[in-house]
Parts: C-alpha cells; structure tokens; sequence
C-alpha cells in the first residue's frame, strides 16, 4: 500500500477480488435504508477505501489524492479540478496532516493484520444498509439490545454488530481475520454513546461526553480507539460517492477548521485509558485556550472553569466570549461559574473550579449561540440569556449532593435559530410570547417561545415548567445548605 509504484487502479482491483461483500450491494433492486441506491452505496465504500489507501500513503501521492482526485487516467491531480477548486486547495493547504498521520499511525501501526483489518471493515461496515440482508433476532440471542426474538434490527450497525458476533462465518473478510482483529472490528460497532462535537465544543459535561467511551475502553486500548476514529474519518470521507473525486466530504463540505479540530482533539481522548473523564476535558480545555489566546494567562478562581468553556465554545470569537465574561454581571458570572464546572461524576470536580453536586446541565446547541456574535455586546447579551437558561434549569432540578452523577440535557434549537436581539428584545413577535423551560422528562428539558394559550396548556397537562427571562433580572436559584459553601459569592 505504501509502495509508491502501487497505484490506485492496482488497490481498486485488488479491492474488487479481495472482498466478495462488496457484491451485495448490487443484490438490492430499490433504494437502500439509507434512501441511496445500491450502486450509490457501493460508491461511498469505495471512497472509504479509497481513503484508508490515501491516508497510509502521506508521505508520498496520498495528500493529493484525498485532496484533487484522479484524472481519467488514474493518475493522481497535483491540482485540484472540478467543483469548488478554491475550497480543494484550501483544504490541502489548512489541512492539519501530521494529526492525521500520528492517528493513523496509532491506529495502524505500520502491522500488516491491523491494516488488513481496517481494509476489511471498511469493505463490509454498510453492507446491512441492504434491507433484504437485515437480520431478525433468533430466539437462543433474545433480548439482543432490546431485540426480542423474531424482531428485526432495521439500525444497520447494529444488525452488522448481531451477524458478526452470532453468525461470523456469513461475513468472509471477517472470518478471515485472527480473533484479536476480529475483536477490534467489533469494538468498532459498538454502541459508544460518543458525540464527538460534544467534546471538540465543549457542549457538555465530562459525565455526559465521556464516561461511556471510557467505560468501553476498559476492554479496549488506546490504539483500537484510533482504530475506530481512523474508520470513522474514512467513512466520512468518502460518503459524497464520488471515489475518484478524492475526499469531497472533507474538501467541499466539511467545516475546515472542524476537521482540524477533531483531529487535534484525539491524542486527548487516548488519555481516557490513563486518566479520569474530568482530567482528560480539563487538560484538552486549557491546551485549546492556550492555542486561541496565546497572549492571555490560563485563567484562575471560581471562574476558571466558565472562562475555559466560553473560549473554546465560541471558536473564532473566543476573545470576545472570555471578555464578555469579565465584564458580565456578578449574578451571570456567578451561574456561569457554578454550572459550568459541575462535572456530572460523583465524586470528581475540576481542579481549577471545584464544585460538586448535580445533575449538571449539557445546555444543546450552546456553542452555536456563542459563534455567531460578532461584537461585544451580542455576547454579553448571549451570555446573560445562557445564565437565565442554566438558572431556569436549576429551578427544575435543585442541585443536590446526591445527584453528582447525572446530566440533563437542555435544548435551545429555537433560541438559536433567532437573533439575539429578537430573542430577548421580542422585537417583530406579532403575537405576545414568552420563553418557557418545560421539563419533557427526567433528563431532558427544552426551551422554547410560547403563545399564552400554549402556557395556558401546559398548565392544564401539567407540566413542569418555568419561565425564563432571557436578560436574566432575578436572583440565581439557590443552592441548598450542603452546597452552600460551593456558590460563587
């Protein structure tokens, strides 16, 4: 593969005799579950082979291959063609190579089994997009994640997952494979429970982001985590089905700056096997900071914590956002610093802003409401609504000792599809509305702005709820006695 005389019409035909899945998706004569074709299906696992050929090969055609295409000769661009050249060259430019080139080597190693596995996964991982391969649980299984026998599993990883543990023999590439590979596909297609934005935005708490990755990864080390990440970028890559196009999911479509950070984001997550959530989120925190404000100190005190967040949420603007901070009023600091530094994991806190108690609040699209402000003010006024809504949270779920363990989700789609301004100003509304933070569940609440008839039905179903001042003119929910010492005065 890392033969520089080895070229990509060789690897296609290889490909084409080595694995025999790649014909099922040609069994299919409609549409897939995914709404694609078979043939389109086929395309997009081609570009996932494609693309684990382009990133072993990095050092010599790979980056011009993932980042131009081919030619119709199977010769590798040096420049790109096509649609949105300009976007082509800023990918190959701004591309940060050496992060995926160490992921890769983590995951890959230069081992010729764990490459050949890697191969094979990426050949058969979409193969139960073929609904008439989807399996149905057989009793001697049932419940398989709450299957029960004679059901389908119509989600496609997971019915790969089934057939791979219960009916290995069906999947060739698979079997082939020693059993310490084979385990290594199937931590693969486990159920991680991972958001990856999550982490890269700092949008949630360390409880929420990271306790099922590393519950997981006690059966599992550091390099089958770069294993799935590295099959998970190839995925990506090819999933606009245009294979010799090179990587235009990555190229035309893909945030940049997006990319570079989840790749940066990586070698962090590998400490998962060493170190507990809370100190993974916390170093990956201050690195970031330092990263987008090279100039400034990493901050100190109650709302350290907050500061680190706020900087890494609002991306570009994350001098705007720990300003902003500074200067906000000591109520919102005061919500800031306590809710964001709650962990959701009994029994560990951050070292620069303690505080303990729960549930925490993973506040949904959150960062999204701080990348769109372009002056001070905006993000002042983004910062006050954010403490009004994490207050309104508390009014819900009182923050209690004995709920250090869990996370509720709030979500603000409707909060952030508005304008600041409009939100909180309620400028253009033709009728009267308020905000209100309903309680859907035990875990989840969601912010929305409501006609009083709307409130008026709420009270009659009733259901849990506050309204929300979105300029925040009241005082911070408080804290009971055992947690009094954890406030921010």
């Amino acid at each position: 593969l890392r033969d520089p005389g080895y070229g990509l019409r060789e690897y296609f035909d290889d490909c084409a005799a080595a694995f025999p899945e790649l014909e099922l998706f040609y069994v299919c004569h409609g549409a897939t579950s995914s709404g694609r074709t078979g043939h389109v299906e086929y395309q997009r696992t081609l570009g996932a082979l494609f693309s684990v050929y382009w990133f072993l090969r990095l050092d010599t055609d790979g980056r011009e291959g993932l980042s131009f295409g081919y030619d119709d000769e199977w010769s590798v661009r040096s420049s790109p063609a096509g649609m949105d050249p300009e976007k082509k060259q800023s990918f190959f430019r701004q591309m940060d190579w050496a992060s995926l080139r160490d992921v890769t080597e983590l995951a890959l190693g230069g081992c010729v089994e764990r490459i050949e596995a890697m191969l094979c996964l990426t050949a058969f991982h979409d193969i139960m997009k073929v609904s008439m391969l989807l399996p149905h649980v057989s009793a001697e299984h049932a419940p398989y994640h709450d299957h029960q026998a004679g059901d389908s599993i119509f989600d496609h990883d997971l019915a790969l997952a089934y057939v791979l543990e219960n009916y290995p023999h069906l999947i060739p590439s698979f079997m082939v494979l020693p059993e310490k590979l084979r385990n290594v596909v199937l931590f693969t297609q486990t159920k991680m429970s991972f958001n990856h934005g999550w982490f890269v935005q700092a949008e949630g708490t360390p409880g929420a982001m990271l306790s099922p990755l590393k519950q997981v990864l006690r059966m599992a080390s550091g390099a089958d985590l770069a294993f799935y990440f590295v099959h998970w970028l190839s995925d990506i890559a090819g999933a606009e089905g245009t294979p010799l196009a090179g990587a235009e999911k990555f190229t035309r479509k893909f945030p940049h700056g997006v990319l570079r950070s989840f790749l940066w984001s990586m070698s962090y997550l590998q400490r998962l096997t060493e170190q507990s959530e809370t100190e993974v989120v916390e170093g990956y925190l201050e690195a970031r900071f330092k990263a987008a404000l090279p100039g400034r100190p990493l901050p100190e005190g109650d709302g350290a914590v907050a500061t680190l967040r706020l900087a890494v949420m609002a991306q570009q603007f994350a001098a705007l956002a720990v300003d902003a901070f500074e200067d906000a009023p000591s109520a919102v600091q005061c919500v800031l610093s306590v809710e964001m530094a709650l962990t959701g994991i009994r029994g560990q806190s951050f070292g620069r802003s303690p505080a303990s108690g729960g549930p925490a609040f993973l506040v949904y699209y959150g960062p999204a409401l701080l990348q769109r402000c372009a002056t001070r003010a905006e993000m002042r006024k983004v910062l006050t609504a954010l403490a009004s809504v994490y207050d309104s949270g508390r009014r819900l779920w009182p923050r209690r000792q004995d709920r250090g363990h869990e996370t509720v989700t709030i979500e603000v789609a409707q909060l952030r599809a508005m304008s600041i301004d409009a939100a909180v100003d309620g400028s253009g509304a033709k009728i009267p509305r308020v905000w209100v933070l309903a309680r859907e569940n035990d875990r989840e609440a969601k912010l929305a702005l409501l006609s009083a008839l709307e409130v008026n039905r709420m009270l009659w179903e009733g259901t849990a709820f506050v309204c929300v001042d979105l300029g925040f003119g009241g005082d911070p929910a408080p804290c009971d006695a055992e947690l009094e010492s954890n406030c921010v005065k």
